[in-house]
């Protein structure tokens, strides 16, 4: 694969080619083997080589990754924070490599089929072969070499699948013993129920108009302690359109979550009561307490599922590093750091003498 950057004939949208660029490092996908013959080698795992455009393709694809991840959760990218570890993803790679090699002692079958209709899968979501080949050529990457990614990813997977996923055993007793030492984890914070009038007002308490503000919220206040329907004093007097709309009511809020005035009024007054006038930098606030909630630790029997999911992934990760481990220990890893050594010639073996796509 060039490292050289040319421009393609036919380009989908930024977030289909984000995509695109997940689904070929999706998971434990490796790269390595795909690189221009005159590349940089970086490192060797049993003879087979990895490449420094390997290493570059791996590294943008952890890149694009986090720019989905932002996307999804709606979080907007942290410039300035860390770059990619190399080293890191140099390591993943030999991991990668190692785990592919192991699964190919296996022979698992019926991966050719199961690797033509993913890859079929995906040439559908993207708009056909055609389109698909476009978003592609993005990454340097030909649809055959796609095809061996995800035959490569789907080896690892049945690999993973055999000596990790299908031994993994979480007692009940392994359960409740995690929510026994961890019922903190578990706590539910306490939450209010309000209702708000609310004024505006200027910020300076020295403005005529913020004296004029506070003197209307005490007259509505004075009006809802009377007696006065809160409903229909908060239909009549409120400026915030959103609550006002809502009959005044707002989203639960937690204690301790809320600025120190709002916890030290709100949290101690019983349901039923209506705050006085609270002055903020907006205006002023009048609360109706609807409903409290105290803190409380979950049930065990709410909580049950998601412990024993945790207790998988924590046991799927201890059996993966023990079998990487295994798998390096036996192998023969060789990291080039040497960047003006010449490029050694790729001794992996025709991957379609295995069987492969």
């Amino acid at each position: 694969m060039k490292t050289n950057r040319t421009s393609a004939p036919h380009r989908l949208p930024a977030g289909t080619f984000i995509v695109l660029t997940v689904i070929i490092s999706i998971s434990l996908i490796s790269v390595s083997g795909f690189a221009d013959p005159s590349a940089r080698p970086v490192a060797r795992v049993n003879g087979v080589t990895i490449y420094q455009s390997d290493l570059s393709l791996a590294i943008e694809a952890s890149t694009a990754r986090n720019l989905s991840s932002h996307s999804v959760n709606r979080i907007k990218p942290d410039h300035g924070s860390r770059p990619v570890d190399e080293k890191k993803v140099l390591e993943k790679l030999v991991n990668i490599e190692l785990l592919y090699q192991e699964s190919l002692k296996h022979r698992f079958h019926g991966l050719t089929a199961e690797s033509d209709e993913l890859y079929n899968t995906e040439a559908r979501r993207a708009g056909g072969e055609d389109k698909l080949a476009s978003a592609l050529r993005c990454n340097d990457m030909s649809p055959e070499q796609f095809r061996k990614s995800i035959f490569r990813n789907l080896s690892i997977k049945h690999l993973l699948n055999e000596k990790v996923f299908k031994r993994i055993d979480v007692t009940e007793e392994e359960v409740r013993n995690y929510y026994d030492h961890n019922t903190e984890k578990f706590r539910e914070p306490g939450t209010i129920r309000l209702k708000q009038i609310f004024i505006k007002a200027p910020p300076d308490p020295e403005n005529p108009k913020w004296q004029q503000a506070r003197d209307r919220a005490i007259e509505i206040y004075n009006q809802a302690i009377e007696g006065e329907d809160f409903v229909h004093l908060v239909r009549k007097h409120s400026e915030d359109p959103v609550s006002a709309t809502a009959e005044g009511d707002l989203e639960p809020i937690q204690k301790d979550t809320s600025n120190g005035m709002m916890d030290t009024v709100i949290f101690t007054m019983k349901p039923g009561t209506i705050t006085k006038p609270i002055p903020t930098r907006q205006g002023f606030q009048i609360f109706k307490i609807i409903e409290i909630s105290q803190p409380s630790i979950k049930k065990f029997e709410d909580v049950e599922k998601r412990i024993t999911a945790l207790l998988r992934r924590k046991q799927a990760r201890e059996m993966t590093y023990q079998l990487i481990s295994d798998l390096r220990e036996k192998a023969n890893i060789e990291i080039i750091d040497d960047s003006t050594q010449d490029p050694a010639p790729d001794t992996r073996e025709n991957p379609s003498e295995m069987g492969n796509p």
